[in-house]
């Protein structure tokens, strides 16, 4: 509840989709740091498919550039999983993955249905 009223007192947050290359990577870390002279509450990092999100061993993944933000640069960090196009048994392992990599805050939503996936056929949100 804290957190919830500091972001209602003007604290402000950064959100972020991966770098696409590794090269970038390091590069964002870098930037990173003066992001950081801003004092945010923390830093979202996005579930992004272009990027094999839940794949750590992928610099460029969602999971692995959270996790880089979280113990390279020692900011709070929140992983913004999609669980729309996963089984409920992949979500569930992309969420305790995040937790093996120290990651606390998650923010899990459905996400976008795929185009030709119909409501019904869904089940990662059972």
């Amino acid at each position: 509840l804290l957190r919830f009223e500091a972001l209602l007192c003007g604290t402000l947050f950064f959100q972020f989709f991966p770098p696409k290359t590794t090269n970038s990577v390091a590069n964002f870390f870098a930037r990173l740091d003066r992001f950081r002279e801003g004092n945010p509450m923390f830093v979202d990092i996005a579930w992004h498919f272009g990027s094999d999100p839940g794949n750590i061993s992928s610099e460029t993944s969602s999971s692995s550039v959270a996790a880089g933000c979280l113990d390279y640069c020692g900011m709070d960090t929140m992983l913004h999983i999609t669980c729309c196009p996963y089984t409920k048994e992949q979500s569930i392992r992309h969420l305790e993955q995040s937790k093996a990599l120290g990651l606390k805050n998650i923010l899990a939503l459905r996400g976008d249905l795929p185009r030709q996936v119909r409501i019904f056929d869904l089940i990662a949100i059972d």
